[in-house]
């Protein structure tokens, strides 16, 4: 790995990382699950992110700029004529609507405070453009209370060694 240049080893982390991520949820991963899946050194990791919340943004950033820059190579090649230009893309953004549904909603009770916290940040900062259906708070407050007791049923259940 010595001989990977810095694009490349930025790339591979970010690779790997977001496939834990994906797999194994924000929480379920630890910075030494990850410098021991990339065989990178603590160091190499944090010279590429602060924290590991820090890790999760930029990977996310990374992804959503890779798909949009394969969307704009498809639309060329297909020939479309409504390309994706910078200001139509930031037109998008501005005019955008976030709608969270029943399971976006319930999953905070199953994250841990910090990354209750970050969620709260972010619905925080998307304020104006967040949108709740009726029928989703319908759904969450018939389901809530279930998805309170899961870990409390997993915890009466679970055997002690």
């Amino acid at each position: 790995m010595q001989d990977m240049s810095r694009k490349s080893h930025k790339r591979e982390l970010f690779r790997v990382a977001f496939k834990m991520f994906i797999l194994k949820s924000f929480d379920g991963v630890s910075i030494p699950d990850i410098e021991k899946a990339t065989g990178f050194t603590r160091g190499t990791i944090f010279h590429y992110a602060d924290t590991k919340q820090d890790l999760f943004r930029q990977v996310v950033e990374y992804y959503v700029l890779e798909r949009q820059d394969i969307e704009r190579k498809i639309q060329v090649a297909d020939g479309c004529t409504l390309l994706m230009t910078e200001e139509r893309e930031k037109t998008l953004w501005d005019e955008a609507l976030v709608v969270l549904d029943t399971n976006s909603i319930c999953a905070m009770y199953r994250m841990t405070k910090d990354t209750q916290k970050t969620m709260l940040e972010i619905l925080e900062y998307l304020k104006d453009k967040l949108w709740i259906p009726g029928h989703v708070l319908y759904e969450y407050q018939k389901n809530r209370i279930e998805v309170i007791k899961e870990p409390i049923l997993r915890c009466k259940y679970t055997k002690n060694p």
